[in-house]
Parts: structure tokens; C-alpha cells; sequence
């Protein structure tokens, strides 16, 4: 009878100890702790960015760092770069292993949070048409933490090109002036016109603006002034898609 007993005492000892966690919650183990687990489940998603943009000309980015939990981002920026980095990125996949030629500056914050920076394709991708491919990432949690690849379109600047007119002209005689407006995004020509005068740099009169959508051709007629000799300098002044600009200062020769 007493084996017996003591077969018993044993088996209720040893079901004490079976079935209990290697650590338990609130225990000093490995439990991760609450930033730990914001870090983990963190992720970068890209919430508004234009469809296409003209070169030289910076455009908004707006990107979200999301979490479970709050959390510290040490830091959060956009990368771009004329060239695609495609692919997924994982968190071990730190910033200059990517090689992106460019980057907006640092900023920081709690996630889960909402961020907006701007993008410079002159930066990367000069004047000439293409895209331009960027990026949001944030280090969350001594984590990298990466968006997808986004592409925008970069379209040229708007170019205007002076294409016909005389290299002399009879005084008080009137002569024509053609030129070209291209390029720019979306192309509205707000307006476009001639400057001239016989004085480098001083513009005392101008024809009558004009407006349109690029590809677009025009032509303005002109008098030449009553005395002789003399210079008439001119220049074609634009707006397109709301920015001015000029094409290059030509001259004629008055006799």
C-alpha cells in the first residue's frame, strides 16, 4: 500500500511541470515588447503622386509609415532615380545597397503617420523626356522598411524657336515674324507674343498676344522703324501651363 502511495506522489509531481510555455507573458524571456512588435508589422505605402510632370519642375509626394502599435520612425524620406530599382525590398535591404541618385531630406515622426516631400526630376532626369522612378522608406524599429517602385512621366520643358524672319528691312517697311511653341505638360500656351526695339534689352513694343496648345506655329506682323540705319531687336515671350519664359534675342538691320 505504501508503493502504491508513493507511485502517486510522484505522477501528481510531475503533471505540475508539464505543459507550461518556455516563456510565459509578463515573464523576463523573449516576450517582444510593444515597439518590437510595431516594427515588425510596419509598412510604407505611397498615397498620392502625380501621373506626369515637366522637368525642372519639383511635384508633391504624399506617403503613410503605418504600424499595429505607435511607434518611433528614426527616419522616413523618398529616394528617386532616372533609372528603376524594381523588385520587393526586404527589411534587411538597407539604403545604399539600392543606389538611388537622389533623396529628399530626412524627416521623422510617430507611426503610424503621414508624410510629404517634393521631388525634383531636373535632379535626375534634366530636361529631356522619360520618367522619373522613386520610393518612401522609413527605419522603423532598426528596420528598413521599403514602398513599391512608383514611375512618373517627365516631359520636356516647353522650348519656343523663332523660325522666319528677315535679316533686313527697308525703314517704315512691315515684315513678318514666324516661330514655334513645343513640349510642356499638359501644353496650354497662355499666351505668346513679340518684343521689340531698337535698344538691346528694352522692349518698347509688342504684338498682339496669342494662345493656344502646344505643337503650335504662329506669325505676327511688325513695321520697322521710320528712321535709318538702325537694329531692331526682338524677342518672343511665352507662357505655357502658367510659366514665362523667352526664346533666344534676335536682330534685323534697318536701312
Amino acid at each position: 500500500m505504501m508503493k502504491w502511495l508513493a507511485l502517486l506522489a510522484v505522477v501528481v509531481l510531475l503533471s505540475g511541470c508539464v505543459g507550461q510555455p518556455e516563456n510565459q507573458a509578463g515573464s523576463s524571456g523573449n516576450t517582444p515588447t510593444g515597439a518590437a512588435i510595431a516594427a515588425v508589422s510596419a509598412g510604407v505605402t505611397i498615397l498620392t503622386a502625380p501621373a506626369t510632370v515637366v522637368a525642372d519642375s519639383r511635384f508633391p509626394v504624399t506617403w503613410k509609415v503605418s504600424t499595429e502599435n505607435p511607434a518611433a520612425i528614426t527616419e522616413t524620406v523618398l529616394y528617386y532615380d532616372r533609372l528603376s530599382h524594381a523588385g520587393t525590398v526586404p527589411t534587411a535591404m538597407q539604403p545604399s545597397m539600392l543606389k538611388y541618385a537622389s533623396v529628399t531630406p530626412k524627416q521623422k515622426g510617430t507611426a503610424p503617420g503621414t508624410f510629404t516631400d517634393y521631388v525634383a526630376p531636373g535632379a535626375a532626369a534634366g530636361d529631356t523626356a522619360g520618367k522619373i522612378y522613386f520610393r518612401a522608406y522609413a527605419l522603423v524599429g532598426g528596420l528598413n522598411y521599403w514602398s513599391d517602385e512608383y514611375a512618373v512621366e517627365v516631359a520636356p520643358k516647353p522650348v519656343v524657336t523663332i523660325t522666319e524672319y528677315p535679316k533686313s528691312i527697308g525703314k517704315s517697311n512691315t515684315f513678318t515674324v514666324k516661330w514655334g511653341l513645343k513640349n510642356g505638360y499638359p501644353g496650354k500656351i497662355d499666351k505668346t507674343y513679340v518684343l521689340y526695339g531698337v535698344r538691346d534689352g528694352e522692349y518698347a513694343s509688342s504684338t498682339e498676344a496669342r494662345a493656344g496648345s502646344t505643337p503650335q506655329s504662329f506669325e505676327a506682323l511688325l513695321t520697322a522703324p521710320k528712321t535709318a540705319p538702325e537694329t531692331v531687336y526682338f524677342i518672343v515671350a511665352s507662357v505655357v501651363d502658367g510659366v514665362p519664359f523667352n526664346s533666344t534675342a534676335m536682330t534685323l538691320t534697318v536701312s
